[in-house]
């Protein structure tokens, strides 16, 4: 939805999606360019999108099944909002209960979307459980990423993605919903519906 009178109305742009999609309008983030509000970036379960003019036309930049079909986090590099970073996956939850993997990783673009980079060195390979929770700190001169996983890793790179350090890997799954069922034995699965339904 976008609102040019402080929201007195709204529009809904949706002309990025189609109907016929298996996630049809499944937004998952929304990243919008500080220096120009009619550029911005969009995250969904069939990829991602950037618009150019407010959101009136978008270009289709990954697609479902792509290394990043089904990216959740975007970031801007804090010098320059042409490189940017996203973390997901390459297929939605319900394909990681059946293949008991998400293969996640984080991407970055110098290009606007034109072409992607994995940053995965100090990364397992592949990665079982999927990046739940990404974020970005900067400071003058630096900045770190930070991702959490389903199966209760954390990770962390303060040199733009260029190698990464696993700080904590007892932690809670990091997860949003059932998020981190996929990656549970049928057993784990059982014993936590029951707890939850006594």
């Amino acid at each position: 939805m976008k609102s040019k009178d402080d929201g007195k109305s709204w529009i809904e742009l949706s002309a990025y999606s189609n109907p016929d999609e298996v996630a049809y309008k499944d937004v998952h983030r929304l990243l919008i360019d500080p220096g120009d509000a009619d550029k911005f970036y969009l995250a969904t379960g069939e990829g991602m999108y950037r618009s150019d003019d407010g959101g009136v036309s978008w270009a289709h930049l990954t697609f479902r099944g792509d290394r990043m079909g089904y990216p959740d986090f975007l970031y801007f590099d804090p010098q320059d909002t042409g490189i940017l970073y996203t973390g997901g996956s390459y297929r939605n939850p319900g394909f990681w209960m059946q293949a008991g993997l998400a293969e996640s990783s984080v991407l970055r673009t110098t290009d606007r979307g034109a072409s992607w980079e994995e940053l995965d060195n100090g990364l397992p390979k592949p990665i079982i459980g999927a990046f739940e929770a990404m974020a970005m700190d900067h400071w003058d001169g630096g900045m770190m990423l930070v991702v959490g996983t389903a199966t209760g890793e954390i990770y962390t790179s303060e040199d733009r993605g260029a190698s990464w350090q696993c700080i904590c890997d007892e932690t809670a799954p990091v997860s949003k919903d059932d998020h981190h069922m996929p990656f549970m034995t049928p057993e784990e699965r059982k014993t936590l519906r029951e707890r939850a339904t006594a």
